[in-house]
């Protein structure tokens, strides 16, 4: 029963470290004002660690190997909770946007690779995880090597493959567009009488043009 445990904790260290390397990474809402921003900034960072309850109560306590289900499921829970918090700000973002940006994406194509869907597909995988965990905890269910398969073709197959290896860059593309477009207005809001602030710019346009423009470059 160790070994089920093993496998599971280790296909799910593999997709927690491509999701946050591939599309939440080099993401960030610091500059971003609201308590929206502040929360999903947290839950951003928290993706370094989701894999880790899993890690350490299946492969370090052989007591404690039974709880593989629970912490999987627990993890997806997480995961769609900073997918959700991410695209609802990054939607709200675009949608403030619309009327004073022109770089704005058309509504049909804020994101990319079906990236709205991503929280409530993982929620819905949580719930199968959480019923799994019931069945076999009761005892309802018998074939813990059936279950496994499955869990480990979902992990690697759809969330390591699909969605962050050939998904992801897109995805990290058009959130970073959103939260880019979020630090636009963030800017222009606290200086909305200077002229200077937005678009920002390599020199004033009174200042004499560099020397390399002057010759021509």
């Amino acid at each position: 029963m160790q070994l089920y445990a093993d496998v599971i904790a280790l296909s799910q260290g593999l997709v927690a470290a491509k999701f946050y390397q591939t599309v939440l990474a080099r993401l960030t809402v610091r500059n971003i004002p609201g308590k929206l921003a502040r929360f999903t900034e947290v839950l951003i960072r928290s993706m370094t660690v989701v894999a880790v309850p899993t890690t350490l109560l299946s492969t370090v306590s052989s007591s404690t190997y039974w709880m593989w289900p629970w912490t999987c499921a627990a993890g997806a829970v997480a995961v769609a909770a900073c997918n959700c918090l991410t695209y609802f700000l990054a939607d709200r973002i675009l949608s403030a946007a619309r009327d004073g940006l022109s770089t704005v994406p058309d509504a049909d194509r804020k994101f990319a690779r079906g990236y709205e869907q991503w929280w409530w597909t993982m929620l819905l995988y949580a719930f199968i995880i959480a019923t799994i965990a019931t069945g076999l905890q009761v005892g309802a269910l018998k074939d813990r090597w059936a279950y496994v398969f499955v869990l480990v073709i979902i992990t690697v197959g759809v969330h390591y493959a699909a969605k962050c290896a050939a998904a992801g860059p897109a995805v990290r593309g058009s959130i970073a567009r959103a939260f880019s477009t979020g630090e636009r207005i963030a800017v222009s809001s606290r200086h909305p009488s200077d002229p200077m602030t937005w678009p920002p710019r390599l020199f004033s346009p009174h200042d004499p043009p560099p020397a390399e423009l002057r010759r021509g470059r």
